[in-house]
């Protein structure tokens, strides 16, 4: 499961490198398991105009007899274009 911003690709989204603030997403999708899941991802400012990166998913709810897929937390970085 990874429930990503990025599920289409790259994307665009303003930041003000001199004032750069943390940036949350979203998502939410019912998958093949037979449960609705949210997946987050948080960017949170670093030196060099790099964000720290997480992603975390929480189930919220699932069919009855339902076997929800093991959650795939990640971390990382990325980088600003500029």
């Amino acid at each position: 499961i990874y429930l990503t911003a990025w599920s289409a690709g790259d994307f665009m989204y303003p930041v003000d490198v001199n004032d750069m603030q943390p940036i949350h997403f979203a998502m939410k999708a019912y998958i093949s398991d037979g449960c609705r899941w949210m997946g987050e991802e948080t960017l949170t400012p670093a030196a060099n105009h790099r964000f720290d990166y997480t992603y975390e998913e929480t189930i919220l709810s699932c069919e009855d007899g339902a076997t929800p897929a093991l959650k795939t937390p990640r971390t990382g970085f990325v980088t600003l274009d500029q």
